[in-house]
């Protein structure tokens, strides 16, 4: 099993150990890339589409371990 943005929910992925994999990226650097791009549609309505890809980081937890036999 993995989870996205583990970091969003309620419920934390485990204390010091995750409990799940889970890949995580910043919402807060998204929004901001987000409003930056809105912002600059606004101004520059006949500018290409933009597109931004953003790194996120694969946390290993329980979950991930070899395949099941048999």
């Amino acid at each position: 099993m993995i989870i996205h943005d583990d970091d969003l929910s309620y419920l934390r992925n485990g204390n010091s150990e995750p409990i799940y994999t889970a890949t995580r990226s910043s919402v807060r650097q998204a929004g901001r890339i987000c409003a930056e791009i809105l912002m600059d549609m606004i101004v520059n309505p006949n500018r290409p589409a933009q597109h931004v890809l953003l790194d996120a980081e694969l946390i290993i937890g329980h979950t991930t371990g070899p395949a099941p036999q048999g």
